[in-house]
């Protein structure tokens, strides 16, 4: 009898604690991205399209992506003589 009850308390406290620490991982969220516009770095676009594939190996959780036609830029990278 007590192991009967013993079990069935164990079964009881896995049931509430399991799901609790199922409920307590965070979900995965999707990347954020950010848009950049490159076309007015002059000779740099090559090495701003380096640095943001460089930036995507490395970090998870923003992306940086050439910006696409008709879509505003979050990101501007300007070149100048000055």
């Amino acid at each position: 009898m007590v192991l009967r009850r013993l079990s069935t308390l164990v079964a009881a406290l896995t049931l509430l604690f399991g799901g609790m620490l199922v409920a307590a991982q965070p979900a995965s969220a999707a990347a954020r991205i950010l848009y950049y516009d490159a076309s007015t770095a002059q000779e740099f676009v090559s090495a701003v399209n380096q640095g943001a594939a460089i930036w995507n190996a490395r970090v998870t959780n923003v992306k940086l992506q050439p910006v696409p036609a008709g879509r505003t830029p979050n990101i501007r990278v300007y070149a100048d003589n000055g």
